[in-house]
């Protein structure tokens, strides 16, 4: 069976792992399974509208009683009926919880691809990511420039046709201030294998994560690369803070959960 046919199925435990990113499936064979704990109530804005737009590889599990481990033996079931709808699936658990290694050699002891990942981003089926090639668009689609030929109309309205071509140039210079408003890097369109190398490092039960924001911009370079600019690197440090993958204090001491 060619590769492209098989399909990934990613098991979230909502519980346990919070930062999901529905826009690394797109394109890709993959269903992601969310398990959803009976008393989580509050689903993120920005990941509802992600369902809407992936509501056709997205399913969510809704456990009906509340309780230690049980969204873990709902989540443990789901695995093993889809296992049974699909032989030839490739299985992934997306939990902290070491718990579901047992499930995961269970499934590879009958020759099956089990995986577990502490993080959504790690599932190597998302690491060839599609970085979006949108922003510049609409950057481009400014042709105000015309506006700006406009100005010197005192020798413009004499020589009409000659001067049109040498304004040309200042037409260049004035689709340079275009990028201005820059944003922030989108966390999303950095290469997923260097995001995993980042993750990784700051994963739970990692010795000698850092401290301050120092290092962790330090870091963050380090990983992901040193042309990032300053803006760059505050927009990554505002999204690991909002996947609540970090948290930062006033004084700029770094913590992580627990």
């Amino acid at each position: 069976m060619p590769a492209a046919q098989v399909t990934h199925y990613l098991f979230v435990d909502f519980e346990n792992v919070q930062s999901v990113k529905l826009d690394l499936i797109a394109g890709k064979p993959v269903m992601v399974i969310m398990v959803i704990g009976k008393d989580q109530t509050k689903v993120p804005f920005d990941l509802v509208e992600q369902l809407m737009i992936f509501s056709s590889q997205v399913r969510l599990v809704r456990t009906e009683v509340k309780g230690k481990n049980a969204l873990d033996f709902v989540l443990s079931a789901e695995v093993g009926a889809q296992g049974v709808a699909d032989p030839h699936g490739v299985f992934h658990i997306i939990s902290r919880d070491k718990g579901f290694d047992a499930l995961i050699a269970h499934f590879r002891s009958h020759n099956r691809s089990a995986f577990r990942h502490d993080a959504f981003i790690k599932a190597p089926i998302l690491a060839t990511l599609s970085t979006p090639a949108t922003p510049p668009t609409p950057s481009r689609p400014a042709p105000t420039t015309p506006a700006t030929r406009a100005t010197p109309s005192p020798r413009a309205a004499a020589v009409k046709s000659p001067a049109a071509p040498k304004k040309a140039p200042a037409s260049r210079k004035a689709a340079a201030p275009a990028p201005d408003p820059t944003p922030t890097l989108d966390f999303t369109a950095v290469p997923a294998a260097k995001l995993a190398r980042l993750m990784e490092r700051i994963a739970p039960g990692t010795l000698n994560r850092p401290k301050t924001t120092r290092a962790l911009r330090g870091l963050i370079k380090d990983k992901l690369g040193a042309n990032l600019s300053a803006s760059d690197i505050e927009g990554i440090l505002d999204q690991l803070t909002i996947d609540g993958s970090l948290s930062i204090a006033s004084n700029g001491a770094v913590s992580y959960p627990a």
